[in-house]
């Protein structure tokens, strides 16, 4: 079980998994395909799985270049069978539909880049987790806190 905050984590996922910008803004269209299908509430205890899921899937969906999942589970910090079943899970509960369209990416892209022009330059430990709640919340704007 990993000590570092979501974002913390998300760091280490992104230098570790070898992420690209691009795919990290595909990776959030994932995660917010994610629960929108889901009843699913991220919380401490479920977030930092829920992020390398959505990597593995970001990576290999969008990509033509990927690591194994024995290299992901490294960088994770988990067992090899632990991605292939968060993998599998992740892509049941999307219902296959791992692809990112130019709308949704484009989207994304603009919901994140006005995030981060509001946002000031250091961010509290926890505001990972908030951001994959804001993901999930029907309530409010789901970009409307972001890592």
């Amino acid at each position: 079980k990993t000590r570092l905050s979501a974002g913390g984590y998300m760091r280490r996922l992104f230098r570790g998994g070898r992420m690209t910008l691009n795919l990290f803004v595909g990776q959030m269209v994932l995660l917010s395909r994610y629960f929108e299908k889901t009843e699913t509430t991220p919380n401490p205890q479920n977030i930092h799985r829920l992020l390398l899921a959505s990597m593995v899937v970001a990576i290999k969906a969008n990509s033509d270049c990927f690591y194994s999942n024995s290299c992901y589970a490294s960088v994770g910090d988990v067992s090899l069978q632990i991605v292939n079943t968060l993998e599998r899970e992740f892509l049941a509960a999307i219902d296959w539909e791992a692809t990112v369209t130019s709308a949704q990416y484009l989207k994304m892209g603009r919901h994140l880049e006005m995030h981060n022009q509001q946002q000031p330059q250091q961010q509290p430990s926890g505001s990972s987790t908030r951001a994959v709640r804001a993901l999930r919340s029907k309530s409010t704007d789901p970009f409307e806190v972001l890592f």
